[in-house]
């Protein structure tokens, strides 16, 4: 596994899977940009990035990102992701629905100095929405 894979797998685990928003800095580049479309809640930089994780983290208290594959050139990471999570809390104007959901996403990381400096992903949030039975 080279260095940018082991980034990135960690920054999944340690962020997203267990919400530790005071690791951010370890992993992002402050000069990060992300884009994952209108639908998104995540964060388009680096300050908006401890927002989109508690709030995510908030409302799925048991939210959980498989890496089932990734590919891997010098500077760039692919991941293919299994997503999970059960809606505990407020998301999206939404109150808790209780529901639980599983949906994929691909995600594009870029690094430079061990550090992420883009994320371009695509996640399946009409399935998601589906699936909690609220409207996006």
């Amino acid at each position: 596994m080279n260095m940018n894979e082991i980034v990135v797998r960690e920054f999944l685990e340690r962020v997203w899977n267990k919400g530790d928003v005071d690791a951010i800095p370890k992993y992002f580049h402050e000069s990060f940009r992300c884009d994952y479309g209108a639908d998104a809640i995540l964060s388009r930089s680096y300050k908006d990035m401890v927002d989109a994780v508690q709030t995510v983290r908030t409302a799925f208290p048991d939210f959980h990102e498989k890496v089932l594959q990734t590919i891997v050139d010098e500077n760039r990471v692919v991941v293919h992701l299994n997503i999970t999570g059960t809606q505990q809390g407020l998301y999206r104007g939404s109150p808790p629905t209780g529901k639980k959901f599983e949906v994929w996403s691909i995600d594009i990381f870029e690094l430079s100095c061990g550090k992420i400096t883009k994320q371009t992903g695509v996640m399946d949030f009409h399935g998601m929405f589906k699936q909690l039975g609220i409207s996006n």
